[in-house]
């Protein structure tokens, strides 16, 4: 029982540090969109979601995810 949670715990810290920088970067890139185009706050959050989404999908066709 404790070693399940154990090893839960680590998966979950490995795949946190893994993500982290990449949701970083493309924070930014939506803060950085949102200065620019203030009016258009709505457009760079769908956009953002949209990329992770495209890389999310694009990540588990290369590795032939069912």
């Amino acid at each position: 029982m404790i070693l399940e949670q154990l090893l839960l715990g680590i998966m979950v810290v490995a795949v946190t540090l893994l993500l982290l920088p990449f949701l970083l970067v493309m924070a930014g890139g939506a803060l950085i969109f949102w200065v620019v185009f203030p009016g258009t706050y709505g457009l760079a959050i769908l956009l953002l979601v949209l990329v992770i989404g495209l890389l999310l999908v694009d990540r588990q066709t290369r590795h032939g995810a069912p």
